[in-house]
């Protein structure tokens, strides 16, 4: 009989399953519930398990195996590196990784497995649910305040980016590239309508300037440094690179300085980078990143005031609105 262990607090043991669930997992073999992660090699003392199931906070499989490797190991975390170390995958034990498989983003997940696993939940019909995922972890991820009146706080981007444009215009940049995140890339070449402000303000201000923004200069890359470093690399090895690179985040920007280093490019006469986002990096990369972002003397005591004013009117108020535009900061990248 196969021998099925689950680390999960109680807790998320709830969560995580259902009375349905459970008798189908009790059909197939010998169920080990209620394994509590921080302690599991006290909990599969004397056992050998042919299936375990783990979840964040599970120690490295060395630690709790004590020799006896069991033959799937699933994990429902982010990435399973910390399960393992240096020492790598158990021989004999095959890994599965749903979760991680199945986000777009995560550069440690092969292509082909995680096609593998889209397909499998294709042909099985699931399909995530925002709304029901959050009912299941009992938490949306935001805070929601139902008062007779409602402030609106904004940070407009357009301004800031139409002037860094309007500088690499005027040094002569005209193939301008965008490294930006997947789902307004999806979009843009899909010619949806794009809903990251970032790359709409960028199309604006380039056509300003009687340009436009050529498809195969609009790219996937802004949501890690790994893919930043890919994004811009194989940019700046194109038969016609780009003589300026903007990126959705700044810190996928820093990752292409660094690829235009490896690549022997010269920054901004080769190619001027541009970044999205105040991080103290911009400052210390060779040259420092020049970015647009929110003014970095803001201490939002307006927008506290604004929170604290709702929390203390009895009656309902006029709505109001803070707007701090982002402002463009140039430095030696541009």
């Amino acid at each position: 009989m196969t021998r099925i262990g689950l680390s999960a607090t109680p807790e998320l043991f709830e969560r995580l399953f259902t009375e349905g669930q459970l008798e189908e997992l009790r059909s197939l073999g010998e169920l080990h519930l209620h394994l509590d992660p921080a302690h599991l090699a006290t909990e599969l003392a004397g056992s050998t398990l042919d299936v375990v199931v783990t979840t964040w906070a599970t120690p490295p499989v060395r630690e709790w195996t004590d020799g006896r490797t069991p033959k799937l190991l699933a994990h429902t975390g982010g990435t399973v590196r910390p399960l393992f170390g240096d020492d790598g995958v158990p021989a004999g034990c095959v890994v599965v990784q749903a979760s991680a498989a199945m986000a777009d983003g995560v550069a440690e997940i092969p292509d082909a497995t995680r096609d593998r696993v889209l397909a499998v939940a294709e042909a099985l019909g699931y399909a995530p649910d925002r709304a029901a995922c959050s009912l299941r972890r009992r938490s949306t991820e935001q805070i929601c305040l139902v008062i007779g009146g409602f402030d609106v706080y904004r940070e407009p981007e357009s301004g800031a980016m139409a002037e860094a444009v309007a500088h690499l215009w005027a040094t002569g940049r005209r193939r301008i590239a965008y490294i930006g995140r997947q789902r307004e890339t999806e979009q843009f070449h899909a010619g949806e309508h794009v809903e990251g402000e970032r790359l709409v303000a960028l199309e604006a201000a380039v056509r300003a300037h009687g340009g436009r923004m050529e498809p195969g200069l609009v790219v996937a890359g802004a949501d890690d440094r790994a893919q930043g470093y890919r994004a811009a690399s194989a940019l700046l090895c194109a038969t016609e690179p780009p003589d300026a690179i903007v990126s959705g985040s700044s810190r996928s920007a820093v990752s292409a300085i660094w690829a235009a280093r490896d690549h022997g490019c010269s920054i901004p006469e080769d190619a001027a980078v541009l970044g999205a986002g105040t991080i103290p990096e911009a400052q210390v990369t060779r040259p420092a990143l020049s970015t647009i972002g929110p003014p970095t003397d803001a201490d939002f005591d307006d927008l506290a005031a604004l929170l604290f004013d709702r929390l203390t009117e009895h009656r309902s108020a006029p709505w109001r609105q803070v707007a701090r535009p982002w402002t463009y900061t140039r430095r030696g990248s541009t």
